[in-house]
């Protein structure tokens, strides 16, 4: 009888009372005391044999009742079904013991000895919304180690601007991932924060340190009457720890009747989203300058952040002391892209140009294809800005939230339609081809640039082998863009861009063998300079500033340095014949190819010799 109660008291210590249990274990012990008790009271006319036979059926009741008991003991999880609760362990027929039921709404208010206390709602609150379990409890691992975490040695200073955050502002994957991912980076040894809009629903509790740290001035655009202003918004920003992880909170600041980021939800509150965000992406870098912070890395989440990485290249990497930070965007869900989708249930409005002066920088800056200009737009009015599609241009890396969705999105459609901007690492969609010619274009599509003659020379540069860009728009887009949407679309030798880049220009120029300018006329004329400077060999029509630049390669040498060919007439076969001489020598004599084209780019071509021609005029002017 002692091991019993030994027993019975080591289980209790190990795993604690349990609510209701106190009640079927009092059953359990008293009835093992009564049998034990039974089993001392032996009848005198009783036979041996049948006294050991009944102390054999007392015995395996014993057995029995030990086996319920320790079913009993055993802790239970709250999610464990009723059904697996009862049939723990077979309840023998000659045994009285009351067995676990659900209890209803009069045992719980019994008190304990009613059975199970299950969860319920007290003053309107849901169980399932109350705060999580602030620590676990305590597991016996035994001699089972984590493996220690990797430091690194080169630490990096990364912040990452972001919507969510779990667990303070979850709504979706991408609060856990910043969280998760924010402390992974800091047990390696680096130092890492988390800036975060100061939602007013944010449970403020579970913000450890929360603290005001200081007030910033950040430029916002304002609507009134009818037009944008911009103004300075006073934009309060705290600090505090959320999972051990430091986290700048931003909102605007008491007094400044502003509701930005107000209501009971992350998302969906009364205020424009659009605006929010993009105030956001201003306040966080405002605060990183004012604060005198030049993190090595921005992390970026989604459309939320993206335009920070467009306002970070363009308005505050201009100087020194922020030339080291570099733009990481995540993408958590293309679908999620800045733009209004109708019909869907979840709507994020489009950014006008307009709208993006809620930043304090006009949306014109980013209006052009190789910036954050939505293609789907053009010729609407007015045409629209994509944050996503900004984000990727702007940043230095983009990266997903699994390899198998970045394959999608290169080569599966994930992308949708901006996989041509996702495709542009990989330049124009030409053939790789470095023995053909790249014979280029980059023009107005004006009458003066010599629309038919820029036309003639694409096809004749497809039968010559060669390959062909042409980079313009103008009052000819039309026809360009039916020869781009048509014939030549996908063409492996021919791109036609029908709009303007001044980066996309630059790098057209240094890819391109020859550049064509048969301009009907020409005052001036920089294109060939800009050719010539790239090493490239120019074709041009010998006219204007044309004629006093160029010189041909099988003209005389005493008229200047020979750096491309000329043409005289307006015609196609005169043009003809310009080209097909460059082409010729690009193929039949490479090596003095490459000599004229080094030698272009030895040229002088800046602005000294005009400047020292207009100081002798000032001079002449100067001396009457």
């Amino acid at each position: 009888m002692a091991s019993i109660r030994q027993f019975v008291g080591s289980r209790t210590l190990v795993h604690g009372p349990r609510p209701g249990a106190c009640v079927h274990n009092r059953v359990v012990v008293s009835t093992i005391q009564r049998t034990v008790c039974r089993v001392a009271k032996v009848e005198g006319d009783v036979t041996v044999e049948e006294e050991l036979l009944r102390l054999r059926r007392e015995n395996e009741l014993l057995r029995q009742q030990l086996a319920l008991y320790q079913q009993a003991a055993a802790p239970i999880s709250i999610d464990t079904p009723e059904s697996a609760v009862k049939s723990q362990a077979p309840t023998p027929a000659a045994a009285r013991v009351e067995t676990l039921e659900r209890p209803t709404a009069t045992k719980q208010a019994a008190g304990p000895e009613a059975g199970i206390l299950w969860p319920q709602a007290s003053g309107g609150e849901k169980f399932w919304e109350r705060a999580p379990r602030t620590a676990p409890a305590p597991l016996d691992r035994g001699a089972v180690q984590e493996p220690p975490v990797e430091r690194d040695a080169n630490t990096l200073h990364v912040v990452h601007i972001t919507a969510e955050m779990a667990p303070i502002a979850k709504v979706g994957g991408l609060g856990d991932v910043v969280t998760g991912l924010a402390k992974a980076a800091q047990a390696r040894g680096h130092q890492v924060c988390v800036m975060l809009p100061f939602y007013e629903c944010l449970p403020e509790e579970e913000i450890k340190g929360l603290k005001h740290e200081m007030d910033v001035e950040v430029p916002k655009g304002y609507r009134w009457d009818g037009e944008m202003r911009v103004g300075p918004l006073r934009t309060s920003v705290y600090w505090g720890l959320v999972q051990g992880c430091a986290v700048y909170l931003l909102r605007p600041a008491d007094g400044t009747n502003c509701n930005l980021f107000r209501g009971g939800r992350i998302y969906g509150g009364s205020y424009n989203e659009m605006e929010a965000y993009l105030y956001f992406c201003r306040a966080c870098l405002e605060y990183l300058r004012a604060s005198n912070q030049h993190p090595n890395i921005l992390q970026l989440h989604d459309w939320h952040a993206a335009a920070a990485a467009m306002l970070y290249w363009e308005v505050y990497n201009n100087g020194a002391s922020y030339s080291r930070t570099r733009i990481v965007l995540t993408i958590h869900n293309m679908d999620n892209t800045g733009i209004r989708r109708k019909g869907v249930r979840k709507i994020v409005r489009e950014c006008r140009q307009d709208e993006f002066s809620f930043t304090g920088v006009a949306g014109e800056l980013f209006a052009s294809i190789d910036k954050a200009l939505d293609e789907r737009t053009i010729g609407h009015n007015p045409e629209r800005l994509n944050l996503m599609k900004g984000g990727i241009v702007y940043s230095n890396a983009v990266t997903t939230v699994s390899p198998t969705y970045a394959l999608e999105v290169l080569n599966g459609g994930a992308a949708g339609w901006l996989r041509s901007t996702f495709a542009r690492p990989e330049g124009l969609g030409l053939a790789v081809s470095p023995r053909k010619p790249l014979v280029v274009v980059v023009s107005r599509l004006v009458p003066q640039k010599g629309i038919h003659l820029i036309k003639a020379a694409i096809f004749r540069t497809l039968e010559r082998g060669g390959q062909f860009v042409l980079l313009g728009s103008g009052h000819s887009d039309p026809v360009f863009r039916s020869l781009a949407e048509g014939q030549f679309k996908n063409h492996p030798d021919c791109r036609l861009m029908i709009m303007y880049s001044e980066r996309l220009a630059h790098q057209i120029y240094a890819a391109a063998d020859v550049v064509v300018v048969p301009s009907m006329f020409e005052p001036c004329g920089l294109t060939q300079m800009i050719a010539l400077r790239y090493g490239a060999v120019p074709v041009v029509r010998r006219t204007g500033g044309l004629a006093d630049t160029v010189f041909d390669v099988d003209g005389p040498a005493a008229a200047g340095p020979r750096n491309g060919y000329t043409f005289d007439g307006t015609d196609e076969g005169s043009m003809y014949g310009a080209l097909d001489r460059a082409l010729q020598l690009y193929e039949q004599q490479p090596g003095r190819w490459a000599a004229l084209s080094c030698d272009n780019m030895r040229l002088d071509v800046s602005w000294a010799k005009s400047a020292e021609s207009y100081v002798d005029v000032y001079r002449s002017v100067a001396a009457e």
